[in-house]
């Protein structure tokens, strides 16, 4: 049995007034900052933004608390600083950082502190180096201080199970998932008019908008596309590309990535015969040094029950089988990353190819996504990290 206290704790006093809320991430409240940073550091990392949220990693943890303290004992509060020794970790949102004082950084500095940036991959050298090294020069020990990232947690795979069922009842007689094996079904014998759906949003990664380039040249265009559309992109993130963004858009985007209402009509999904991921590190990304990487991309066909082929990272198809994920070799080969391929693959898609076999692979991908075993296990492995 696990038995972990975690505190969640916040430097920054001063709030907007006005509140607005992230689907993405679960309806999570998000306010603006409205005061000074009191460390000096100049690395772009800590200063992304000034938006306050809580933790990713713990606003998650308390959705599956239900479920999980049906095996253990975990408990996630606020606190104030005068509570930190009652903690065994204590979670900052990273980005928040900046925000703490030196003061505050030495009353912390025998509890393990980890500064939450749970949605990326980023090194935590390139993270905390800056922010080690001030502590340091101010004789304040430093070796507590780390990071929860994507590395730690498979956070975008927990947060679309969240997103996708009522998981305050998983494990029990009401725990459903909001697509059952018979409309998955259903839907994948439907009459298809499509090939594939390609949701590409942000363009600032070159190879999208190549393939959206590939796709026009070799007039297969007319398949499900968007680009410049995606849950945080701000408007002004696309002007380089506002003439493709505003002809390549799909109506249903908005409904299907956040499960919304018509969740059983799921047009794009039901007419066309497989899904192309556009992973976030692939090729490589900047302060990263991974060789897999799955975001909310990869796990949203599975969800629908629909084929994909994903451009992603050498490691990224053996990480997914290991996990107990099938892929679809019969669309692409998975281990084949190589850019050129991947176009060739859809050019040359073949829709008989697509077998029962595929949907058995579709429902099994489905049923193991809210597999209770691989729920338990991924956020075990999590937090006995952090075990005294």
């Amino acid at each position: 049995m696990i038995e972990i206290n975690i505190g969640v704790f916040s430097p920054v006093t001063h709030l907007g007034k006005d509140i607005t809320m992230s689907p993405f991430y679960g309806g999570m409240e998000v306010r603006t900052i409205e005061e000074e940073p009191n460390l000096e550091l100049s690395g772009y990392h800590y200063s992304r933004h000034n938006i306050s949220y809580s933790p990713k990693s713990t606003f998650l943890l308390e959705k599956f608390l239900p479920f999980l303290n049906r095996y253990h004992r975990v408990s996630v509060k606020n606190i104030l600083l005068e509570h930190v020794k009652n903690c065994d970790i204590v979670v900052i949102e990273y980005t928040q950082l900046k925000y703490l004082t030196l003061e505050q950084c030495k009353h912390l500095q025998d509890t393990i502190v980890l500064f939450d940036d749970v949605d990326e991959a980023y090194d935590e050298d390139i993270l905390l180096s800056e922010f080690k090294s001030l502590l340091e020069s101010n004789n304040i020990n430093s070796n507590n201080f780390g990071t929860i990232t994507n590395k730690n947690l498979n956070f975008w795979y927990l947060n679309r199970v969240m997103a996708s069922s009522n998981i305050a009842y998983l494990g029990t007689d009401d725990y459903t998932k909001i697509y059952s094996d018979k409309h998955i079904t259903k839907q994948f014998n439907q009459d298809k008019d499509k090939n594939f759906i390609a949701c590409l949003g942000t363009p600032h990664r070159k190879y999208r908008v190549d393939f959206l380039n590939f796709c026009i040249e070799n007039n297969i265009d007319d398949n499900y596309i968007s680009i410049g559309d995606a849950p945080m992109l701000p408007k002004n993130d696309v002007e380089f590309i506002k003439e493709l963004a505003e002809k390549y858009t799909l109506e249903e985007y908005s409904k299907e990535y956040f499960y919304m209402p018509n969740k059983w009509k799921t047009t794009v999904y039901k007419n066309s015969y497989f899904t192309v991921v556009p992973e976030t590190a692939f090729g490589g990304k900047e302060d990263c040094t991974i060789d897999y990487l799955t975001t909310e991309k990869t796990y949203t066909p599975m969800i629908y029950g629909h084929p994909f082929i994903s451009f992603d990272l050498p490691g990224t198809p053996n990480y997914l089988k290991g996990l107990g994920f099938e892929l679809f070799e019969e669309i692409h080969d998975p281990y084949d990353n190589d850019f050129d391929s991947y176009c060739e693959s859809v050019l040359s898609f073949n829709s008989s190819n697509i077998t029962n076999y595929t949907l058995e692979k579709c429902i099994h991908n489905s049923q193991n996504l809210y597999n209770e075993d691989l729920i338990l296990s991924t956020w075990e492995e999590f937090l006995s990290k952090y075990l005294t």
